[in-house]
């Protein structure tokens, strides 16, 4: 009886698990090579609408991945298909903000989805968004 009830058991549990669905939406990965020192972390913020878009919120998720070679990717799962741009600096001091100097100037790299920075000012959403509709590898040259 307790080998009939364990293989049932163990069945339901199979089951279940095959049942399972994935979780709905595609994946993003936002891979970066162009880091100046192999230290710190890469910080990527995936935004949905243009509000606070380069660096402040409202996002809809954020990363952050050590950097300790001369690449690192940030990975967004489960991300419904639409409309995003994603944001991104390499924190090198490890103090979770962006570095900048007297004026503004960030101090540390910075990135965007699509590669689009401006001579003069933060980017704009209309140059760094992108529709998703399957997944996706975004690969993002960093500035310093």
């Amino acid at each position: 009886m307790r080998r009939i009830l364990s293989a049932w058991i163990i069945g339901v549990g199979l089951l279940s698990a095959v049942a399972t669905p994935a979780a709905p939406g595609h994946a993003i990965r936002v891979r970066v090579s162009t880091f100046r020192t192999p230290k710190g972390f890469l910080r990527c913020r995936l935004y949905s609408r243009p509000d606070g878009f380069p660096g402040k919120p409202p996002f809809d998720a954020e990363q952050s991945v050590a950097v300790t070679a001369a690449t690192a990717t940030c990975i967004f799962p489960a991300v419904a298909p639409g409309t995003y741009a994603v944001a991104l600096f390499h924190d090198e001091n490890s103090d979770g903000k962006l570095d900048t100097n007297f004026v503004g100037i960030p101090r540390e790299g910075v990135g965007v989805s699509n590669n689009k920075l401006r001579s003069f000012g933060p980017p704009k959403w209309d140059d760094a968004k992108f529709v998703l509709k399957g997944d996706l590898v975004l690969d993002v040259s960093l500035h310093y």
